[in-house]
């Protein structure tokens, strides 16, 4: 992702946050690659300046994988939307 970053001129840090816990899953490796690498794109796209932090959290059962970035973000309204199909908030 920071090639990514430094091939468009952006001025960003790619940060990789390392969790508290290791843990183990079974899945589809290709699959969680491709969800991350949508996230990651798309906060690059959206951030001309500062930090991108990719990582996850262990919670109870669960692995909750994250991305923050300083970029424009989602207004508040628009939250509900994200995870519908065929849905584009940047007009």
């Amino acid at each position: 992702f920071q090639m990514r970053v430094d091939d468009a001129g952006e001025n960003i840090q790619i940060i990789a946050e390392s969790s508290r816990s290791s843990c183990m899953i079974q899945t589809d490796r290709n699959r969680v690659a491709q969800v991350l690498s949508n996230f990651a794109g798309n906060a690059i796209k959206f951030t001309h300046k500062g930090s991108i932090r990719l990582g996850y959290e262990a919670r109870d059962t669960e692995l909750y994988f994250y991305v923050k970035d300083t970029g424009t973000g989602i207004p508040a309204e628009k939250l509900p939307d994200v995870f519908e199909r065929f849905v584009k908030l940047n007009k």
